[in-house]
């Protein structure tokens, strides 16, 4: 069985740490070496699965015309180097249930984040609105082919 307090899935940045941010580029090759780690000793736990975060190039115009809209923000980054297309996608997880969690835990960064309305901004005046679903890729583990709808949850 699955020990208590085990990961079962990890999530992670994806390789270009977001919207590129280097501090956020060593997150994600340090989660993916741990990872790796992990199931090369074989009397440590190893979780199921790795995930990165990614925003799909849909749903970057999308968030890009709601800031423009809605603030006086400009749009993250959405070039093809920091999305992914739709197809690719092995995970998505509707959270509108908790961002009222998620707005409340960013204004705990206020030196970090601004808020308004439904969207954020980092300290260069980048954002998007607060995510409704959020995207994975697997990147470790038990991967399977990309396919709409593949799982359901980061864990089975």
């Amino acid at each position: 069985g699955h020990p208590a307090g085990a990961p079962q899935a990890i999530v992670t940045y994806n390789e270009f740490g977001g919207y590129g941010h280097p501090d956020h580029i060593a997150v994600h090759r340090a989660t993916v070496r741990a990872f790796s780690d992990a199931w090369s000793d074989e009397h440590a736990w190893h979780p199921t699965a790795l995930f990165a975060v990614e925003r799909t190039r849909a749903q970057a115009r999308a968030d890009a015309r709601v800031i423009r809209q809605t603030t006086d923000f400009d749009p993250l980054p959405g070039g093809r180097r920091l999305t992914v297309a739709s197809r690719d996608i092995d995970t998505t997880i509707d959270v509108r249930d908790v961002r009222d969690r998620v707005r409340r835990a960013m204004q705990c960064y206020r030196t970090q984040l601004t808020l308004e309305a439904d969207c954020y901004a980092l300290s260069n005046r980048t954002g998007a609105p607060i995510a409704e679903v959020e995207r994975y890729t697997e990147i470790g583990g038990m991967a399977e082919p990309a396919t709409p709808g593949a799982r359901r949850d980061l864990v089975d």
